[in-house]
């Protein structure tokens, strides 16, 4: 008489599912992303340092923990 409801909620199968890799911090990355800050402020002068910082500091605040570190 009722149908039975289809769990949703189903684990996906990831034995053969390999993690995506995690590009590691590096200094190409970082100088990209001050680049991307200073155009961003306004291209402001005598703060490439601080941009540096900046970009250096949010990259690896959004890497885990337990990624691999550049050679």
């Amino acid at each position: 008489m009722f149908r039975k409801r289809k769990d949703k909620t189903k684990k996906a199968h990831t034995s053969n599912v390999e993690a995506a890799p995690i590009s590691p911090v590096t200094r190409e990355g970082i100088a990209r992303y001050a680049y991307y800050i200073w155009e961003k402020e306004g291209r402001p002068e005598g703060r490439a340092l601080e941009h540096w910082l900046q970009a250096e500091l949010q990259l690896r605040a959004a890497r885990p923990l337990d990624a691999p570190r550049p050679p």
